[in-house]
């Protein structure tokens, strides 16, 4: 039964006659069949025996046709390969085999097989491989550690692009409008930059989350998120590992050396790229083993069914939470030879359905409007996938047609590559008209809560981007800015308690200095812990004048919550009243007082030097009017106003308190 079954799966040994015979190279479906390129760790005998098979011209099997084996390569020639027989006879059927032990040497070793003859091409020759004992082992710690390399590259790659243009990446963030063509423009290029879509997607859901962004701005975004994630995978599949460690030196011969601080997040940039590649090159090299396992073999044969192979790109992606590194690996095991052009396209799916898992962590404990924004880029990938799950044998069949032979391995990563562009770009063209209609989508999906209360000390910051200082201190600027409202209120306030001698006006400002300095508390840490990640000039010149301003606003609430405060206690407790004069005098010089304040929060928030120079010219004249002021009332005591003696300390305090509010709020511009 076992010679019958070799019939079909041997390589044949072609002879005209018994004194005249040809050897011809078995066909490529036959070689692991018959025996040929098995592989089995050292000092171990080959699973499948080898076997030959000798027919006349006309194709019939000769019996008793002798055949001398010989082992014609080995690693080492000491390595004790040994061959069960070395010469042995057809039977009936044509056929002769023998058994082979590998040597203890990893490496290539060859049986050659020769019959009786004159004639040239009477030889074939037969390849094994010798694996290691701990091969599997080696093969893991060597996927693990490549894609370990891959990873961190990449993560310092996205650091260093960052640095490099954050400040531009946050202005083009923080000018965002209600066009969702510039919004696919945007998240196009902010991915492009940080060379991640789930690191786009994560600052999305941060941003809505704390209330930088409506949710309704970033449906447009993630459309361009998923068009500029395709970046990186098209990097990848150029052929670059040979330069790897070239870019490692240079950049890190940049980080290390350079002065500046552009090029030495350039150099950052390069180091990450060259790492990324490097660990390609190791993994590539690890897992070249396994094409020579039938194991191996059988687990990637079954990937050629769609749906399991979109599980498993998914399940890999989400495990690692990278589609890039997820596609990476899946086009080394294509261009070994692994993956069939079908098992890589499901895989691709697979990954890019598997993408969504990040933004889906970062929004678990985040607001309704957050989580919508995970919610959108599952839609948009389940979109993807059910668009082209149909057309995966189409696209394998015209991509196995258009590779050319001899640049088979080159040309496969290109086509992998080209069409996970291909797909992305393509829903987000069928997607864009109908943004409108996905936004109504997810608000069914998850509904609007009739009230959300988000019992919270900030609304911006974000300790999740601690670590990329350029949005941190956007983030901090615009909690600054909201402190700066609350002390508003408190300013427009305090006036009432006097006007109307109401004392529950002064609960409502000893609440409002309680939250303003729990605020100013909390941004002050912020920035502390976001100086760690970035100490350049720039830099810490952004974060003294943020931490300058939180001091003048912390003098202006102290001036307000606290003197004032106690003042106005004591007012309401003497029923006391000011004359008309007073009155009036002191409305309009708090009111100029309040409009020199928010002049100058909105030179903080958009710094420019004719405003600055405006608002320290209003600064001046305000002083000169207090002193004015000051003057007139003293005038009007000489004149023997009566009514105005028990009022004139008040009086005084006030305007004198409005005019050092005034001072410290123009101290928050820096001088041009």
């Amino acid at each position: 039964m076992r010679w019958c079954l070799s019939w079909l799966l041997v390589c044949c040994i072609y002879v005209s006659s018994f004194s005249q015979s040809q050897l011809v190279v078995p066909f490529s479906q036959s070689i692991d069949i018959s025996g040929n390129t098995q592989s089995a760790v050292i000092n171990n005998q080959l699973k499948d025996s080898i076997f030959f098979k000798v027919v006349d011209s006309n194709n019939f099997p000769l019996a008793k046709i002798r055949v001398f084996l010989v082992i014609s390569q080995e690693p080492s020639p000491n390595s004790g390969a040994k061959l069960a027989d070395t010469l042995v006879y057809t039977n009936s059927h044509g056929i002769c085999g023998t058994a082979f032990t590998l040597g203890s040497h990893t490496g290539e070793y060859h049986v050659t097989a020769s019959i009786v003859s004159n004639t040239p091409h009477n030889t074939l020759s037969y390849s094994f491989e010798a694996k290691a004992s701990y091969w599997l082992f080696f093969m893991l710690i060597g996927v693990v550690g490549g894609l370990v390399f891959f990873l961190y590259g990449m993560n310092i790659m996205s650091s260093g692009l960052q640095k490099t243009a954050g400040d531009k990446m946050r202005t083009i963030l923080s000018s965002l409008t209600r066009n969702n063509v510039i919004g696919v423009a945007i998240g196009t290029l902010v991915t492009a930059i940080i060379q991640s879509s789930s690191a786009t997607s994560v600052m999305l859901v941060s941003f809505v989350h704390s209330g930088l962004m409506r949710f309704k701005q970033t449906l447009s975004i993630l459309l361009g998120a998923t068009i500029g994630s395709t970046i990186t995978v098209q990097l990848i599949s150029f052929k670059l590992t040979d330069y790897s460690l070239l870019f490692v030196a240079i950049g890190g011969a940049l980080y290390m050396f350079s002065k500046k601080n552009s090029l030495r997040f350039v150099g950052e940039s390069l180091f990450g790229f060259g790492l990324l590649f490097f660990g390609m090159e190791v993994m590539s090299e690890a897992i070249t083993p396994i094409k020579s396992s039938s194991v191996f073999i059988q687990i990637f044969t079954h990937l050629q069914n769609p749906f399991l192979g979109i599980f498993v790109g998914a399940l890999f992606t989400a495990i690692v939470q990278s589609s890039a590194a997820s596609i990476g690996i899946f086009i080394i095991l294509a261009t070994q030879g692994l993956l069939s052009v079908e098992s890589s396209i499901a895989l691709v799916l697979g990954a890019n359905l598997g993408t969504p898992v990040t933004a889906i962590i970062a929004s678990l404990k985040t607001s309704h409007d957050a989580k919508r924004v995970a919610i959108t880029l599952v839609v948009y990938k389940l979109i993807l996938v059910l668009l082209f799950v149909w057309f995966i044998v189409p696209i394998s069949n015209y991509v196995s047609q258009n590779i050319a032979v001899q640049q088979a391995g080159h040309d496969l990563s290109r086509a992998i590559a080209n069409i996970h562009t291909f797909f992305n770009i393509s829903v987000a063209l069928v997607l864009f008209p109908f943004i409108p209609l996905v936004e109504k989508l997810i608000l069914r999906i998850k509904p609007l809560k009739s009230y959300e209360i988000q019992k919270q000390k900030t609304r911006y910051i974000d300790t999740s981007f601690i670590n990329q200082p350029a949005i941190a201190m956007q983030l901090a600027k615009e909690e600054t800015m909201r402190l700066s409202r609350k002390i508003q209120l408190s300013l427009e306030l305090i006036l009432k308690p006097f006007l109307e001698n109401n004392p529950e006006y002064l609960e409502t400002l000893n609440m409002q200095r309680l939250e303003s300095k729990d605020l100013r508390d909390a941004i002050k840490e912020y920035l502390l812990k976001t100086a760690q990640f970035d100490s350049s000039k720039q830099r810490s010149e952004e974060l003294f004048t943020i931490i300058h301003t939180l001091t003048e606003l912390s003098h202006i609430n102290d001036a307000l919550t606290k003197i004032l405060h106690r003042r106005a206690e004591k007012w309401i407790e003497r029923n006391y009243e000011f004359t008309q004069t007073e009155r009036e005098a002191i409305l309009l010089y708090h009111a100029n007082t309040l409009q020199l304040y928010n002049s100058a929060m909105q030179v903080f928030s958009d710094f420019t030097i004719e405003d600055a120079l405006r608002v320290k010219k209003k600064a001046s004249i305000q002083s000169r009017k207090a002193f004015d002021l000051e003057k007139q009332h003293y005038a009007r005591l000489l004149e023997q106003e009566q009514a105005e003696y028990k009022n004139s300390k008040t009086y005084l305090e006030l305007i004198n308190m409005f005019k050092i509010i005034g001072e410290h709020a123009a101290a928050i511009i820096p001088n041009s």
